[in-house]
C-alpha cells in the first residue's frame, strides 16, 4: 500500500523547484482540478474522435438498437433545450 506524502513534504519539494517549474506545476494542477486531467486516464478517451463517433452512434439508436429516423433524432435534440 502506498504511503501518502504529507502537505508539508510536498510544499518543501515545491519550494525546491525553479520559478518556471513552479509555474508549470500550478498550470498542471489547475487543469486537473478543472477536469481536463481526468480525461487522460480514461482508456475510452485514448482516441477522442472514435469516442465522439461512438457517442453519436449510441444517440442515433433507440434502446432496442433500431436506428432513429432523422426526425426522431432532431426531435430528441430539440427536447433537450426545453
Amino acid at each position: 500500500m502506498a504511503v501518502q506524502t504529507s502537505y508539508d513534504e510536498v510544499l518543501h519539494q515545491v519550494q525546491q523547484l525553479t520559478v518556471e517549474e513552479q509555474a508549470r506545476l500550478i498550470q498542471e494542477v489547475r487543469e486537473r482540478l478543472q477536469g481536463f486531467g481526468m480525461w487522460q486516464d480514461r482508456v475510452d478517451m485514448a482516441d477522442p474522435e472514435l469516442y465522439v463517433q461512438r457517442l453519436r452512434e449510441e444517440d442515433g439508436r433507440h434502446p432496442n438498437g433500431t436506428v432513429k429516423t432523422p426526425e426522431e433524432y432532431l426531435a430528441e435534440i430539440a427536447a433537450w433545450d426545453e
